[in-house]
């Protein structure tokens, strides 16, 4: 399914299936309010959700992610959507800013980025750099 074409979605759940990550194209839909992709084989949420403008909503219990890590998500949608845009913003600046998020690990998609210069941790609830 091509979703750049249904650019009046505001819904979009795919839950119950066995996506392992999401079509690229769901990035271009700048009306969806609401993404439900609950019980799939996802293990990471892309950093580009966060160019979806209009998102209010989005639910993925039931698979094994592990990015956001479990702490960023258990604090909700504002949290996770600020933890996404720091990825996101990394990519371009080599820089990643994760202090004052309430960290209790090192997420282990930090190994993965490979290219950072500057990396920020402060202000956490960390008790090991360790990373799970």
């Amino acid at each position: 399914l091509d979703f750049d074409r249904l650019t009046s979605l505001t819904k979009v759940d795919i839950s119950n299936n066995r996506f392992s990550e999401l079509p690229d194209s769901i990035y271009c839909l700048t009306q969806l309010r609401v993404l439900r992709m609950k019980n799939n084989h996802l293990t990471s949420i892309s950093p580009q959700v966060v160019g979806i403008s209009s998102l209010e909503e989005i639910e993925f219990d039931g698979n094994k992610i592990a990015d956001p890590p479990a702490d960023i998500a258990r604090m909700g949608f504002r949290h996770i959507m600020e933890y996404l845009g720091r990825r996101n913003d990394a990519g371009r600046s080599q820089e990643l800013d994760l202090s004052k998020l309430g960290l209790e690990v090192v997420p282990f998609t930090l190994v993965q980025l490979t290219s950072l210069t500057a990396l920020s941790l402060s202000n956490n609830l960390l008790e090991t750099l360790d990373y799970q």
